[in-house]
């Protein structure tokens, strides 16, 4: 197992549904995934090695909850650039010599599942940051018609 910033290998391969057979602790790129996630982290969630470090110690619910969620976008974060540098190439058919067993590959579905809860960690994190819960009440507000069904 490797640490890469907020997150190891072994939770970046569970993101990916793998085992450590699959996909090796030699085969990540540490130093690339730590520079990449802080950049992304940096840009929007400025604050993220203050809420790592206070996750640490002890605690509030509300710092807990930012720092479970900082660690599950950054595993997740991690393992979708995995996946999109190809890092990931898995056998297709496994054998012992006497049983065959074929592995189904669906990367794209994988990959809109990672960034499906990437988009979701992403966005509570931020809701939790600055404060605001977003509204979808004002996207009909605008709505209406004209037309009057009494007077015509």
């Amino acid at each position: 197992m490797i640490e890469v910033l907020y997150t190891d290998t072994d939770q970046i391969r569970g993101a990916l549904q793998i085992t450590e057979e699959d996909l090796g602790d030699e085969r990540f790129n540490q130093g690339i995934l730590e520079l990449d996630l802080t950049l992304d982290l940096d840009a929007w969630a400025p604050t993220h090695a203050t809420i790592y470090a206070t996750g640490l110690g002890t605690p509030t619910a509300s710092q807990l909850n930012q720092f479970n969620l900082l660690r599950a976008y950054s595993a997740y974060f991690c393992a979708y650039q995995t996946l999109q540098t190809g890092a990931l190439s898995m056998p297709q058919n496994i054998s012992d010599g006497k049983n065959t067993i074929e592995r189904p590959q669906d990367r794209a579905g994988l990959r809109d599942f990672i960034a499906g809860r990437l988009a979701t960690y992403k966005s509570r994190l931020t809701e939790l940051l600055t404060g605001s819960v977003p509204s979808y009440v004002g996207q009909f507000l605008g709505v209406g018609s004209n037309y009057d069904p009494v007077t015509g």
